[in-house]
């Protein structure tokens, strides 16, 4: 297998890279789920269902495989911070052996959907491994930046890997650089490759409700309304997504979405962590 469908293994892995919007927009009060909270709660129980995703998806008899490194990195005020450094100081990776066994809080929330006219509820219980804040200005450069470093370093000792798959997640734009020095910031991630292909950004600009009425994997600009200068921007930003991965395949498509609900930004989650199918 070649490409997008290379294999993951523990001699050749994979990476996943969260870059999380910490801004102070961040504790706008939202409805997720049928349930009251800020977006930055919103957001962190969406991650650490995520990373709790990943890791049972390493779990052998033996224990669990280091098949993916994971960063997660919070950007508000003027800072950038590993949401992961209360697990492994001082590092911005993690393997997956090292988050398994942490000893951390689990978070029980009820979950709330609608299915054929009728609401469900159910218990979701996850270890509460980051904890998103809501702070300042949004360093989105800064955060891409060290994103970039990030990649760059564990390309050089993993050539041969299914390429890091980094998502950007925020609710408003950034504040530390011009759209064009963003843009090539965003430039040089997407020129980052293995012999596998190269790095996949997805940015995800989210919106304030749960209606579901994102721009999801847009095809062109006009899709996200006329003189839209943020989404235009985070279109030109984002990677094509490589055929074999479009959902529900036709013609290529951004990998960005653009007034997401949280919702569909689990959707945008569950469809660039396709990876995860790839473990040998």
């Amino acid at each position: 297998m070649s490409g997008y469908n290379t294999l993951i293994t523990r001699k050749n892995p994979s990476m996943f890279v969260f870059l999380l919007d910490c801004s102070a927009s961040m504790s706008e009060q939202i409805t997720f789920a049928g349930v009251a909270m800020s977006k930055a709660d919103a957001l962190g129980r969406i991650i650490n269902t995520a990373l709790e995703e990943i890791k049972s998806r390493c779990r052998r008899q033996e224990g669990y495989y280091d098949y993916f490194d994971i960063a997660v990195l919070g950007y508000g005020g003027d800072e950038v911070e590993s949401l992961l450094d209360h697990i492994v100081p001082g590092k911005s990776v993690v393997r997956i052996g090292q988050i398994a066994h942490v000893d951390v809080p689990r978070v029980t929330y009820e979950s709330i959907r609608s299915w054929q006219g009728r609401t469900i509820s159910s218990h979701v219980s996850v270890p509460e491994l980051v904890y998103p804040f809501a702070l300042g200005n949004t360093p989105m450069g800064h955060a891409l930046s060290d994103a970039y470093d990030i990649a760059e370093e564990w390309i050089g000792s993993h050539p041969d890997s299914f390429p890091p798959v980094i998502f950007n997640i925020t609710d408003g734009e950034c504040t530390d650089l011009p759209d064009s020095m963003l843009l090539a910031v965003a430039e040089r991630i997407k020129s980052l490759s293995t012999s596998a292909g190269s790095v996949l950004l997805f940015n995800v600009h989210l919106s304030r409700d749960d209606s579901g009425k994102g721009v999801v994997f847009p095809d062109c600009k006009e899709r996200l309304g006329a003189d839209n200068r943020i989404g235009s921007l985070l279109f030109d930003m984002s990677s094509d997504m490589p055929e074999e991965l479009v959902p529900g395949g036709g013609r290529p498509v951004k990998a960005m979405s653009y007034n997401s609900s949280m919702s569909e930004l689990v959707k945008m989650i569950n469809i660039g962590s396709v990876s995860l199918n790839n473990i040998l």
